[in-house]
């Protein structure tokens, strides 16, 4: 009888035990997960504060991997290694807090866990592990632009099979996405959008090839038939801009944007937090009138914030189309 006294008591002391022991994939950090993924981990009183805790955990992986890598460096330069490491830290903490996926999530006693993961990945690399044969088209359908960025070309040679993807803004974020899948871009990744598009009929050029910040250029465009020319801004954010829309144009004619005669030229801008900067310029030529009113103009301040390359890359899809990136160096 005492020994059945005693086998009963350890084993509501080992139930006990266990029952307030934390989970083992919490306890241990024993989440399997390939090199180029950082594991974090977090609890709190709610769901949110777990996660929140996961983030920053994440966020201090990767702090101390970035001070590491700036161990043997010299101290020649001083501030300069600090401001580089805060821009690069900065960047990854932003990306973590808007492309972290929760992985494991649980509640035991009155506590919640939960674990996230960062994927330390280029855009292109990231776009091929997530989507991958969703990015496989059943028909050819490219593109007249996006068939140019160099994300098209690294998937086409990766998958060998007709691409077909989106880019879209979710809950002010971009994304690309393929067969109702997506993968999010962190900050600056946008600009890898931003592309040269040559075309036999358009003409399109910028009186500067190297430029430094607050320089002035001008665009100059033109068209070997008749019809209607439109010309739009891209920035670095993905915010459209309409410069002038159904111009007018013939063989002879060259459009020279901003008006010399007026303006000055286009200023060069860069970002505080970047080191260059980065337009597109896209010319569209159709032969009938487009519709292109819902566009901002450019010389015209609104609330309206211009976010729509989602917009512009389906109303360009039967026209044809030149590009080209002017860049700013500091």
């Amino acid at each position: 009888m005492k020994k059945i006294y005693i086998f009963i008591l350890f084993t509501l002391a080992f139930v006990q035990a266990c029952s307030y022991a934390p989970l083992q994939w919490y306890s241990n950090r024993s989440i399997i997960h390939k090199d180029y993924e950082i594991i974090g981990y977090g609890d709190g009183k709610t769901q949110a504060q777990a996660i929140r805790k996961a983030r920053a955990d994440i966020c201090g992986q990767i702090k101390a991997k970035i001070n590491d890598s700036f161990v043997s460096e010299t101290v020649i330069a001083n501030g300069t290694f600090s401001e580089i490491k805060t821009r690069k830290l900065k960047s990854y903490t932003e990306a973590v807090l808007t492309d972290t996926e929760i992985i494991a999530s649980d509640f035991q006693h009155n506590s919640y866990f939960a674990a996230a993961r960062f994927i330390k990945l280029p855009l292109k690399e990231r776009v091929l592990l997530k989507l991958e044969k969703r990015l496989c088209a059943e028909q050819q359908r490219e593109h007249p632009y996006l068939k140019h960025v160099y994300l098209y070309d690294f998937l086409r040679e990766k998958l060998n099979c007709p691409i077909n993807f989106e880019v879209k803004r979710i809950s002010n974020v971009w994304a690309v996405f393929a067969q109702n899948r997506s993968v999010t871009l962190r900050k600056n990744e946008f600009k890898n959008f931003l592309s040269l598009v040559k075309s036999p009929n358009i003409k399109l050029v910028a009186d500067k090839s190297v430029l430094k910040e607050k320089d002035t250029y001008f665009i100059t465009v033109s068209a070997n038939k008749n019809g209607f020319l439109s010309l739009f801004n891209i920035n670095e954010k993905g915010q459209v801009f309409k410069l002038f829309a159904n111009r007018r144009i013939r063989p002879d004619l060259l459009v020279k944007y901003p008006d010399s005669r007026r303006y000055e030229g286009i200023q060069a801008f860069i970002s505080s937090e970047a080191d260059e900067g980065a337009d597109c310029y896209l010319a569209v030529f159709d032969k009938e009138k487009a519709d292109f009113d819902f566009y901002q103009d450019m010389s015209v301040l609104n609330s309206h914030e211009g976010y729509d390359f989602e917009r512009l890359m389906r109303d360009v899809e039967n026209m044809e189309i030149a590009s080209i990136v002017v860049r700013a160096l500091k």
